[in-house]
């Protein structure tokens, strides 16, 4: 679950967010945030792309790129 809630249901959430108010940072994180728990890690790289692109704080910019950097590593895409 995530917060109480189905992670599915958590996902669809955040979709329908992200479709009625735009792209934003924290929608992006949330989404990155579920997909991992979901072990979805194209679906977490997308999102921590679109968070890092919207992200305007250079230390958060820097913690999204090491998340990216992790994933990409755990999938072996370090070539």
């Amino acid at each position: 679950t995530y917060i109480g809630m189905p992670l599915l249901t958590a996902k669809s959430t955040f979709d329908a967010l992200e479709k009625k108010a735009g792209t934003s940072e924290m929608i992006a994180l949330y989404q990155a945030d579920i997909a991992l728990r979901m072990n979805d890690q194209k679906l977490a790289i997308t999102a921590l792309s679109k968070a890092h692109a919207h992200a305007s704080n250079a230390y958060v910019k820097t913690t999204i790129a090491y998340q990216l950097a992790r994933t990409y590593y755990d999938q072996k895409e370090w070539k």
